[in-house]
């Protein structure tokens, strides 16, 4: 009886690895001295749950990136408050070794 040769172990995700659309992300977040808004990383990425990609970007690179809420008017004229994304000066220094 022959013997089949050993299989290769799966391969682990490399989670520090900068995927495209987290690359996006990241020149938009760069590029955007005043922040993102959540809909505008959304065009970013693209795609329509930026959070969870923000949260990778904390969790893999170990990124603040901080989320501020500023108040602003809705299309109904009411005062409301949303939240901004913005790079912290370490946050810009680590994503210029990653870019």
């Amino acid at each position: 009886m022959k013997k089949t040769p050993a299989t290769t172990a799966k391969r682990q995700p490399d989670h520090t690895k900068l995927t495209p659309r987290l690359k996006r992300l990241l020149v938009a977040l760069y590029s955007a001295k005043s922040g993102l808004t959540r809909e505008e990383a959304d065009r970013a990425l693209p795609a329509s749950n930026a959070p969870e990609y923000i949260r990778q970007l904390k969790a893999r690179f170990r990124l603040e990136i901080p989320c501020e809420l500023v108040p602003f008017t809705t299309i109904d004229g009411r005062r409301s408050k949303r939240g901004v994304y913005r790079l912290t000066e370490d946050d810009r220094q680590r994503v210029r070794t990653l870019l």
